[in-house]
């Protein structure tokens, strides 16, 4: 632990944001499309390919968990232990079926795409609006989606309707026109798939801290500390990081080179976000320009200006201007958690019962 008024020598240990990258939830969301179906009249229309209408409408399958224990009929277990369970929300329906007396429409989603059926019940022809369709993700991403046979070099081209006779069943699928590859034939349509069952299947806390994934020995390696990873491998001594943070906790000048001006430091303190995080939560974030702020959670001390940031392992670096303090804690023993640990707020409590007397 270092705090600071004045300048002192740095050391190089690790000090960053990496996180820990656990196997986490999701949850996937499959609602039934609207405005799925537009009417034809009594035109006649180009004939699709007839398709058997199953017999039966499958259970609810697919919520992507990290356990390969208590799987049963209303799950999918895939070969590398995630799962995942589908759930039809809009309307609500356990079968993926929608029926009324024009039409009868099935999901059958899998990892791969949305697969469905419908039937035209119907005494004319009705028609499917590709272009009216889109899909939602689970973080609410909204973008066009595309059925079979649509290729890469078509895929902002218009979609022609397709016509479902009377009293006929057509199958297809649907999935978001980014799972589209880019292929050595542009003409090509091979797809990613939609539902990863790999790593990528993780969370968006696994995604953004398991991105890539590193080993307990990638942080010590000649590689990965020469390069530059944005809010995640910045290596210091808690002397070096206690003198940047001294410096920006008065005039910003650091052995006479102006690392941050008055008014960027004034920048830096000023609350831009605070609220739920959308990666951490539970945990709420507070943040300026470029640093987080102090807050309830994760304080930097009493003060209420003060900015910096936690890093791996329960490290914890900040400046306060009101103090004119830049304080740093580096630890060798890591723990667990991405907002500091007991070990350093002790640490920060006792600075400031010092600089009482």
């Amino acid at each position: 632990m270092e705090t600071t008024r004045r300048r002192g020598e740095a050391n190089r240990t690790r000090h960053g944001g990496v996180g820990d990258a656990r196997r986490l939830a999701t949850w996937v969301r499959i609602a039934a499309l609207a405005a799925f179906l537009g009417l034809g009249g009594a035109r006649l229309a180009p004939a699709a390919e007839p398709v058997a209408e199953p017999t039966a409408a499958p259970d609810t399958v697919a919520a992507a968990v990290d356990d390969t224990t208590a799987a049963d009929a209303t799950t999918e277990s895939l070969a590398s232990g995630w799962k995942y369970r589908f759930d039809m929300t809009a309307p609500q329906n356990d079968k993926f079926g929608v029926t009324d007396r024009n039409f009868y429409l099935y999901f059958r989603p899998d990892t791969s795409a949305v697969k469905f059926q419908v039937k035209n019940r119907r005494g004319v022809a009705a028609r499917i609006l590709w272009d009216e369709c889109t899909f939602t993700d689970t973080y609410g991403h909204t973008t066009r989606a595309i059925h079979r046979g649509v290729t890469y070099d078509r895929r902002d081209a218009p979609q022609a309707p397709t016509w479902v006779q009377p009293n006929q069943t057509y199958s297809d699928f649907l999935v978001p026109v980014e799972l589209l590859l880019d292929p050595s034939a542009a003409t090509g349509g091979q797809m990613r798939e939609l539902l990863p069952t790999d790593v990528r299947a993780r969370s968006l806390v696994g995604k953004v801290f398991g991105n890539p994934t590193l080993g307990p020995g990638t942080v010590n390696t000649r590689a990965w500390r020469a390069a530059e990873v944005p809010a995640a491998n910045g290596h210091g001594g808690a002397r070096g990081l206690a003198r940047i943070y001294g410096a920006l906790a008065t005039d910003g000048v650091l052995d006479g080179v102006q690392v941050l001006s008055p008014a960027q430091i004034a920048r830096a303190n000023t609350e831009n976000a605070f609220g739920l995080d959308q990666v951490l939560s539970p945990l709420h974030s507070r943040f300026g320009l470029g640093f987080m702020l102090t807050q309830p959670m994760i304080p930097f001390g009493p003060n209420p200006r003060s900015f910096g940031h936690p890093g791996a392992g329960g490290s914890i670096a900040f400046a306060d201007p009101d103090a004119g303090v830049g304080f740093a804690y580096v630890m060798n023993q890591m723990q667990m958690g991405l907002g500091g640990d007991a070990r350093g707020f002790r640490l920060i409590a006792e600075v400031y019962e010092a600089l009482k007397g």
